[in-house]
């Protein structure tokens, strides 16, 4: 969700993986969480040297699921809303986006 605009698909997430992957981003479990129709895994994010910004530096990833599989995933970047770009990119001015 991004507002009250929902956001996301398969091809959405597949298409953003893949590009971060392309990037070089990696992404590290630090914390995994389980139960049995939740699943969150805590992940420090690392952008590549030369792109240092292209991700945020950690994500979560929360599954809720369904008979032991996946029905819902979403991905949430924990990070202060004021540091990211489409907060700046909210605050321009309407002329400069």
């Amino acid at each position: 969700m991004y507002g009250a605009a929902r956001l996301g698909g398969r091809a959405l997430i597949t298409r953003a993986m893949n590009c971060d992957l392309a990037a070089g981003v990696r992404q590290r479990p630090v914390n995994v969480t389980a139960g049995r129709s939740l699943a969150v895994w805590e992940m420090d994010v690392t952008s590549p040297p030369e792109d240092p910004g292209h991700c945020p530096p950690s994500a979560a990833w929360v599954m809720d699921l369904d008979g032991g599989k996946v029905a819902r995933l979403r991905l949430f970047h924990p990070r202060p809303m004021a540091e990211s770009v489409v907060e700046q990119r909210l605050a321009a001015p309407a002329e400069a986006v």
